[in-house]
């Protein structure tokens, strides 16, 4: 038997999830895996991310690093609970907008 999870993501009608629709949506998976995806917040681009962060006990990153757009190229270590929707076909990540303060 499949997980719940997996279940939903794999019958999900939603757009770029599912069966037929390109990879399932499993945020464990994704946000172990967004290396040089696009990071949005405020409707706005914030930069790329450069690097996942270590694991949490239970095996989750718990940051990632994100190359913030700008001459200086600076790098901000942003929560992964600060993600609040993940894009895989789009290479995307949404943060929420209380991230950017």
């Amino acid at each position: 038997m499949l997980p719940r999870s997996l279940m939903l993501a794999l019958t999900s009608n939603a757009p770029g999830t599912g069966a037929g629709h390109g990879p399932p949506l499993d945020p464990e998976y994704w946000v172990g895996h967004c290396e040089g995806f696009q990071v949005e917040a405020d409707g706005a681009r914030l930069g790329v991310v450069e690097s996942v962060g270590p694991a949490s006990p239970a095996g989750l990153p718990v940051v990632i690093a994100v190359r913030v757009r700008g001459l200086r190229g600076r790098t901000r270590v942003i929560s992964t609970g600060d993600i609040v929707e993940i894009l895989p076909r789009e290479r995307r990540l949404i943060l929420g907008s209380r991230t950017t303060r």
